[in-house]
C-alpha cells in the first residue's frame, strides 16, 4: 500500500478498509468495458467490439475514448 493507508487497519471500526491506488482513465475503461461484454455474453445478447466500440444489440453502448455513449429516452 501506498504512504500511510496501512495505519487504517490498526483502526477499531476500519479493519475491513481496504485503499487501493487509482487507475488511469484508459485502465477504468478498459474494465468497465470488459465487464459491459462479459456481461453482454453473459445475458445471450448479440455483442460485438469494432474499432474500440462495444456494441450490444447493434447499439452503441461504450467506447474507450468517450467511455459510455448517452441514449435519448
Amino acid at each position: 500500500m501506498v504512504g500511510g493507508a496501512w495505519k487504517l487497519s490498526t483502526i477499531d471500526g476500519l479493519k475491513d478498509v481496504y485503499i487501493s491506488p487509482d487507475l488511469s482513465l484508459e485502465e477504468r475503461r478498459r474494465k468497465t468495458k470488459d465487464r459491459l461484454l462479459k456481461l453482454g455474453t453473459e445475458e445471450g445478447k448479440e455483442v460485438r467490439i469494432a474499432n474500440g466500440v462495444l456494441f450490444v444489440e447493434g447499439i452503441e453502448v461504450f467506447t474507450m475514448e468517450r467511455g459510455y455513449i448517452p441514449r435519448d429516452g
